[in-house]
């Protein structure tokens, strides 16, 4: 099994070259964010364009609780999620 796994690694190792190191992330452009109607932008990743950082606004007085409109905790955080997915262009 050893000599195995010593001609797999030799014979790789025949094949390996060398590949410019190119970081296409760096190269893209700024993209401008999105505008939060309903909370504030505290920081923005500028290349993407999409909030590092997200305050939502406090719900409005008298409105119910998740709990009382009977969801779950996870059901709650998602329709959280996807009010505010248009910030990260989902």
């Amino acid at each position: 099994m050893r000599l195995l796994s010593a001609l797999v690694l030799i014979a790789s190792s025949a094949f390996a070259r060398d590949l410019p190191n190119v970081d296409a992330f760096l190269k893209s452009p700024v993209v401008r964010p999105a505008i939060a109607g309903d909370g504030h932008v505290a920081s923005v990743e500028p290349r993407l364009g999409v909030p590092t950082f997200f305050w939502a606004a406090p719900p409005a007085p008298g409105t119910r609780s998740p709990r009382d409109q009977g969801l779950t905790i996870e059901q709650a955080a998602r329709r959280h999620l996807f009010t505010h997915a248009a910030l990260y262009r989902a």
